[in-house]
């Protein structure tokens, strides 16, 4: 019964090897796949490889054998996948031996009863042969002149078939070819699995029609690429599965029958590092992936992105921005379109490599990221910095900020230019709306657990009427202060409500502000769209001080800085935590003497005023 089993066993086995042939062709003659051991002395590097696999080196000293064919009496059919070391005319590759004819492979052409020449063979870039010939014995004679000029460069693979296959079958068969050694078809092509099935059509995204390559397995077809890199761009991007890119393809499904297949082509866009902001730089390149399968057991997959091989006359595609001092990212989006939505896109930080690197590394990427249909590129953003989006209706605009990087727990704040803090919704542990805001300038003000911090500004523009923008109040004793939007509005058909610490106050184009609090001024116009401006309104302490009152302050009141006069009314203000992080960053515009502000959370901190005067420092501690 042992023996049985082990039998059976070792008959599967057996029948499942033999079962491979080139992209699940059968009735081959001759199959020549270079020997990693025997025809290369320089195993695990690039060196006489093509997409990471070894090639059978060919030069005045080693010569790669004429082929003979004992079966193919007139028609034949053959593949061949060479390297050039570089352009050669005439020179031969091999003479392949029918029984009625030779065929000799050329540099620049094939020398048969249908000559014809190749214009792949002028350039040094890799190509793959594909060609049929149909030969009548009794009409021609066989060919026996031989040409000692040989050619120079490399050989990976040979398939000859002694018959005219199909369009499919050759298809099936340049398709193993292009995806195996990252040596895309012609453009418009179809590439095809072991089964005849269509995996990518021609014209399936005219948006990225330009450099298919694949991973992946097709047992039958004899397709087994743990990783690939297109031969176009020097090994400039490589996709691999596993923890991290390998230095050799070597097999990587095992015990698997199932088709799977990773693709990916690209825009054509340019590979140079272009600034979509002043904090976040990326390529105009832009790839689009294409699963098939259901990729059991695999849970990773890695890209290297080497721009010094796009270094062709040594010069370095990076600009001389220290905001390429920055990580590298990589930015994956399911939408499909030429264009990346950033703020649904997901960024993924480089497991290696800064801009002083021309390496960046993304590696263990979650395979579940990458949809059936996904676009991704790479740029270069701080550790932590983050995303708007505007979303508007007739009535309302909210912004919404997405934080990327940094660690969690983040604080974030928002600040208009008159100083008016603003409420914001949190919607996740890194997503962020503000709702319903004027046309404004604002700034936002993020730091993360780590000490990270960033800052941007949110430009908000309205073309619905004239923004109205009221400064923050202050009031001495018994003091009132008159509110006319006739200085504010060119129009005045507007419903007006005021609000005092969200509580009705009045009515009017006019009110009168009497006592310290937060208001709002809320205008609803002919459409009932309602549009709010806040403002604040404070009390100045009533007895004499100077630099910054009152101090201690208990957290969330408010406390008082008499600015330095002088012929500047531009200041910048800037406040440090206690380890010297900046939270916070303004320049106001203010003939005023006062400026007001609150803390959220208790603390000392220091704040600095300057103007194109001078500069002050002073301390302050939160309760």
């Amino acid at each position: 019964m042992r023996f049985f089993i082990l039998l059976l066993f070792i008959t599967s086995f057996t029948t499942l090897n033999l079962a491979q042939t080139p992209g699940g062709v059968k009735d081959y003659e001759y199959w020549f796949i270079s020997d990693e051991i025997k025809d290369t002395q320089h195993l695990n590097t690039i060196q006489n490889s093509l997409n990471y696999r070894q090639t059978k080196l060919i030069n005045n000293k080693s010569v790669f054998e004429d082929i003979k064919s004992n079966k193919a009496s007139g028609d034949a059919t053959f593949f061949f996948v060479i390297k050039p070391s570089y352009q050669q005319d005439s020179s031969i590759l091999t003479d392949v031996i029918l029984s009625e004819r030779r065929i000799s492979i050329q540099s620049d052409r094939i020398k048969s009863k249908n000559e014809s020449r190749i214009k792949s063979f002028t350039e040094k870039k890799p190509y793959i042969l594909s060609y049929v010939e149909s030969i009548k014995p009794d009409t021609v004679a066989i060919n026996k002149s031989y040409n000692s000029n040989r050619f120079e460069g490399e050989i990976a693979e040979v398939i000859i078939y002694p018959k005219l296959l199909s369009k499919l079958n050759r298809r099936k068969i340049e398709t193993y070819l292009s995806l195996k050694y990252g040596i895309s078809l012609r453009a418009g092509s179809d590439y095809v699995n072991s089964l005849g099935d269509t995996i990518w059509k021609g014209n399936e995204k005219s948006n990225f029609p330009h450099r298919l390559t694949g991973i992946g397995f097709d047992f039958e077809s004899n397709f087994n690429n743990r990783q690939s890199t297109n031969i176009d761009e020097n090994q400039f991007l490589t996709i691999g599965f596993g923890a991290e890119i390998q230095k050799k393809n070597e097999n990587y499904f095992t015990g698997n029958t199932e088709i799977n297949y990773f693709l990916w082509s690209d825009n054509d866009g340019e590979i140079e590092f272009d600034n979509k902001n002043e904090f976040l730089s990326t390529l105009d390149r832009i790839w689009f992936t294409k699963k098939i399968g259901k990729f059991q057991g695999i849970n990773n997959i890695s890209l290297k992105f080497d721009f010094d091989a796009l270094s062709y006359d040594g010069n370095s595609i990076f600009k001389e921005d220290s905001a390429l001092t920055n990580p590298y990212w990589l930015i994956v989006s399911e939408n499909t379109t030429p264009e990346i939505d950033f703020y649904s896109a997901k960024f993924l930080e480089s497991t290696k490599g800064i801009s002083n690197s021309n390496i960046a590394e993304f590696n263990g990427i979650n395979i579940s990221d990458f949809k059936d249909n996904t676009v991704f590129t790479v740029g270069q953003a701080p550790e932590l910095f983050a995303i708007t989006k505007k979303v508007s209706d007739n009535c309302h605009t909210d912004i919404k900020i997405k934080i990327i990087g940094g660690v969690a727990p983040y604080n974030i704040s928002v600040f208009d230019l008159s100083n008016h803090e603003y409420d914001i919704e949190k919607i996740s542990e890194n997503e962020y709306v503000l709702r319903n805001l004027e046309a404004n300038e604002y700034i936002y003000y993020i730091g993360d657990s780590k000490g990270n911090s960033f800052e941007n500004n949110i430009n908000l523009l309205s073309k619905s009427y004239k923004l109205i923008s009221i400064s923050d109040i202050y009031l001495h004793d018994n003091q009132s202060k008159t509110i006319d939007l006739i200085d504010y509005l060119d129009e005045n058909n507007f419903e007006v409500t005021w609000l005092k610490n969200q509580e009705f106050y009045g009515t009017g184009y006019r009110t009168i502000i009497r006592s310290s609090g937060d208001y709002e001024l809320m205008l609803e116009d002919e459409k009932g769209c309602i549009k709010s401006t806040p403002f604040r309104v404070f009390e100045l302490p009533k007895n004499e001080w100077s630099g910054i009152y009152p101090n201690p302050v208990n957290v969330n009141e408010n406390f008082f800085i008499r600015l330095p006069q002088g012929s500047s009314a531009i200041k910048n203000i800037t406040i440090h935590d206690q380890s010297g992080r900046v939270i916070k960053r303004k320049t106001i515009q203010s003939d005023g003497t006062i400026y007001a502000d609150r803390f959220h959370q208790s603390g000392i901190y220091t704040i600095i005023v300057e103007s194109q005067d001078d500069t002050n420092q002073y301390t302050i501690v939160i309760k």
